[in-house]
């Protein structure tokens, strides 16, 4: 039976709902040499009201009937739809498939007018560049000033910026680092990580300051400050520099001294013992 390429036979393999029959109808149309298209493939796209659809399906079917590259630009066409709903939901959609070819799209849409469309353009940046891949550099850079980008939008900057892996952002990224106001806790987070992963000597400085100032958290939320030293103790312990090991030392053996006697912020404080020491170690300086 899946022997027989007939116009017939190829139709009913082709138009069904089930990836499995439609891999078969793929295949059998390559033996005989007849074309699939991105049409034939439109429903695993794409939803009946156009718009993107969350799985890889459609994209593995289409690649592997060699036409994968139309159906990603099919995808990505959505961003550009007159609905902020609808390209919201394609960029959405686009970092769940997780295909790579959506980068060069996405970037175009981080100019989008809306914040909203731009967070979840941004989170799916965040989540589809290759460290190395430097198209993005530049304008995830306009989006992690302050001026341009606000809220979630500049975490997955920041979070993006830290996969690439380019030198061009450490200063950036250094300026978000000393962003102390309520909110922003999870920025300086997001941006701790990526100089660490950067691993630039420029960021040290800014790093240690993180443990040097006393009250630096005064106005944080305090449940989730002491998240970023954690995040600079490892990105000091990545980077490598020797110049962390004495404010390092000074977070195990000066806590009250360097952070006061705040409940909500010495609870917290054995994970932050915890982060240095590790730092310590990768360090070359083995701590009890």
């Amino acid at each position: 039976m899946t022997d027989d390429a007939s116009p017939e036979n190829l139709r009913k393999f082709l138009e069904s709902d089930d990836p499995a029959m439609v891999r078969m109808g793929i295949s059998l149309a390559k033996g005989a040499g007849v074309e699939v298209t991105v049409k034939d493939l439109e429903r695993f796209l794409k939803s009946e009201d156009g718009e993107v659809c969350n799985s890889r399906t459609g994209v593995m079917l289409a690649d592997e009937a060699g036409v994968g590259d139309e159906a990603m630009e099919m995808l990505c066409e959505v961003l550009g739809d007159e609905d902020k709903d609808v390209r919201r939901n394609a960029a959405y959609a686009l970092e769940n498939i997780g295909d790579e070819r959506a980068v060069e799209p996405l970037i175009e849409a981080l100019g989008d007018e809306k914040y909203m469309v731009r967070e979840y353009v941004v989170g799916a940046l965040a989540k589809l560049v290759k460290i190395g891949d430097t198209r993005a550099v530049e304008p995830l850079i306009e989006v992690l000033d302050e001026e341009n980008g606000i809220g979630e939008e500049r975490v997955y900057a920041a979070e993006a910026l830290g996969r690439i892996g380019d030198t061009r952002a450490v200063e950036p990224l250094i300026e978000a680092l000393e962003v102390a106001e309520v909110g922003h806790c999870d920025l300086c987070e997001a941006a701790a990580e990526a100089l660490g992963r950067i691993g630039d000597t420029r960021a040290v400085e800014p790093l240690i300051e993180v443990f040097n100032v006393v009250g630096v958290f005064d106005d944080f939320d305090h449940t989730y400050a002491y998240y970023f030293r954690i995040c600079a103790a490892e990105a000091l312990g990545e980077i490598g520099d020797t110049r962390a090991v004495k404010p390092l030392i000074e977070v195990l053996e000066n806590e009250e001294r360097l952070y006061g006697t705040d409940p909500l912020i010495a609870q917290n404080l054995p994970h932050v013992r915890e982060a240095a020491k590790a730092a310590l170690k990768k360090l070359g300086h083995e701590v009890e």
